[in-house]
């Protein structure tokens, strides 16, 4: 029988790591000694066998005391063979003469990483936008990065205490601009965030530049917001008309006509 020493380490500390790396090597239907200078682990170890189908065996405690063995654990029959029907969720790396992307990704990769293992169990999950040929471009990771590399702070990139007179009626004016446009950025936030969700993950730069454009939208938000409220007025007017408007934004189907109408 194979052993492993754990030593005084608790299941949480690291114990249950060394366990799992030392049963890979080991057929269903073998043994795999546990050394520890605790007993107290015992329950925990239990506890995690029942979970993933193995048997533990708890030693006598005359054999704990001879050598240092607490048990051992048997390793179950589903071991490893649960993962034989198990799929990679397409290439871990895409670029622009390979990029390795799934033209219809499985509904039961789910939420997993690009190029994970993933698990035949895995429950199927319905994302609307799941066609390459729909969603996915080669410049997305290009632009994914210029999107990154282009973040600024507008607490450090405007100079909020700057001291500045205007008279009362160009401040009310500027106030109304300030008004019209947080309603607007406000639609241009809700907008890509209808369809976020509705991507498959397996599209993770094309994602990941969305949710980026939805940040960018929610700092305008933050801006406009920030310049309205300055100099201690109340917001504008908000208009039935330019309300109606932007709500078939809301309610257009396809993103890049509510893009285009944006």
């Amino acid at each position: 029988m194979q052993t492993i020493s754990i030593e005084d380490l608790n299941f949480d500390q690291g114990a249950g790591l060394l366990i799992k790396h030392a049963l890979q090597a080991l057929a269903p239907g073998n043994r795999l000694g546990v050394h520890t200078a605790s007993k107290q682990i015992a329950p925990h170890i239990l506890a995690w066998c029942r979970n993933q189908g193995h048997s533990w065996h708890e030693a006598t405690s005359e054999s704990f005391e001879a050598n240092g063995i607490v048990g051992s654990i048997e390793i179950g029959p589903t071991h490893k063979a649960r993962w034989r029907a198990a799929k990679r969720a397409g290439s871990a790396r895409a670029t622009r003469d390979d990029d390795g992307i799934a033209a219809h990704p499985s509904t039961n990769w789910g939420l997993a990483a690009r190029g994970a293992l993933v698990e035949d169990s895995t429950p199927p999950f319905y994302f609307a936008l799941s066609n390459k040929d729909i969603v996915w471009t080669t410049e997305a990771p290009k632009l994914y990065a210029q999107a990154i590399a282009a973040q600024w702070n507008p607490e450090t990139a405007i100079n909020w205490n700057l001291e500045f007179e205007l008279p009362d009626e160009v401040e009310d004016a500027v106030v109304q601009i300030m008004t019209y446009l947080v309603e607007n950025e406000n639609a241009a936030l809700m907008v890509p965030a209808r369809f976020l969700s509705q991507i498959h993950p397996h599209f993770r730069e094309v994602v990941q530049l969305l949710a980026l454009q939805i940040g960018d939208e929610a700092r305008h938000v933050e801006v406009f917001t920030r310049r309205m409220l300055l100099r201690g007025k109340l917001p504008g007017l908000s208009t039935a008309g330019g309300q109606a408007s932007l709500k078939t934004l809301l309610e257009t189907p396809s993103f890049e006509t509510a893009l285009f109408l944006l």
